[in-house]
């Protein structure tokens, strides 16, 4: 009977730990796609990256537009939200759990390769070649 005590009482406190009032956030694990062509972006977090009493709600919102997305977390504290976001914008994540508990967290959007070439593109200048004819001195 002693043998199960300490593992029981540490199942029990790691529960309450969650259902209690807290919510983690494993904010290294959260990755953001390149703007894709809509510029669209996809946040996504791999399953253990948030923990809290589930449903755990996310609220993704455009700071530059203010261009909202929502959803909720698998049970396996994983998620995935897609929101329309360019190069260099930020988005700034609130994590909700069933208990009101927030947690929030801001990233920013790296440019896609194809939009800086577009960009260092526009920025060169234009050529013209002009045909002057022939030349005669």
């Amino acid at each position: 009977m002693k043998k199960y005590l300490v593992p029981a009482l540490f199942v029990v406190c790691i529960a309450g730990n969650a259902f209690a009032g807290g919510i983690e956030l494993y904010k290294d694990a959260v990755s953001v796609s390149a703007s894709d062509e809509e510029e669209a972006v996809t946040i996504t977090g791999p399953p253990g990256c948030i923990v809290g009493l589930p449903p755990i709600y996310i609220m993704a919102r455009n700071k530059d537009t203010g261009v909202a997305a929502n959803t909720t977390a698998l049970p396996d504290g994983s998620f995935s939200v897609s929101i329309p976001a360019g190069g260099r914008d930020s988005v700034k994540l609130t994590f909700v759990s069933a208990n009101g508990k927030k947690k929030e967290m801001t990233v920013k959007i790296r440019e896609s390769a194809q939009s800086r070439a577009e960009k260092a593109h526009e920025s060169k200048g234009s050529e013209v070649n002009v045909d002057l004819g022939q030349f005669s001195a």
